[in-house]
């Protein structure tokens, strides 16, 4: 069926690896239907490690975080979390600093997905990136940043909601 079709059509392009292909995708993720986002989807997921982690490092620096498209920038960031590199650690800095006076929830929501994704990387520069952000980064971010590192030290603080 066209699933099929759109599948293969969408491994082709993600294998690819370069941004125009994933400008493609996103472009397709964007315009087509429920059932097109949905065989794109079960393609990304399937990916390598190190594809997907190019792909969705490029959806969530480039794809808008709205609509249809905000299911898939939320498991993009979990799935950075268990793929993730230095490299990772960038775009969660950009995600870490992106604000939005209308979507507030949605935007403390992907918040969250990357705190935790920084925490499951756990590199040095993971961490330092979350103690940076426990350390100054706006209210509620600095709120996850500490909770996360207080789970990661073994000692909860009581006040900081992880």
């Amino acid at each position: 069926g066209s699933i099929s079709r759109e599948a293969h059509t969408t491994l082709a392009i993600a294998m690819m690896g370069i941004e125009p292909a994933y400008a493609t995708l996103v472009k397709s993720m964007l315009k087509g239907g429920a059932r097109t986002r949905a065989a794109i989807g079960l393609v990304i997921w399937k990916l390598p490690d190190e594809e997907q982690r190019q792909l969705l490092t490029y959806v969530v620096r480039h794809a808008p975080c709205t609509g249809d498209l905000w299911s898939i920038h939320e498991r993009a960031l979990q799935r950075l979390g268990a793929v993730g590199d230095r490299q990772t650690v960038a775009v969660l800095a950009e995600v870490l600093d992106r604000r939005s006076f209308w979507n507030r929830f949605r935007m403390a929501a992907l918040h969250r997905a990357a705190v935790d994704a920084l925490a499951q990387i756990a590199t040095p520069d993971a961490r330092r990136l979350l103690e940076q952000m426990a350390a100054d980064g706006p209210r509620a971010v600095r709120s996850l940043a500490k909770g996360r590192l207080a789970l990661a030290s073994g000692r909860p603080d009581p006040k900081v909601r992880a």
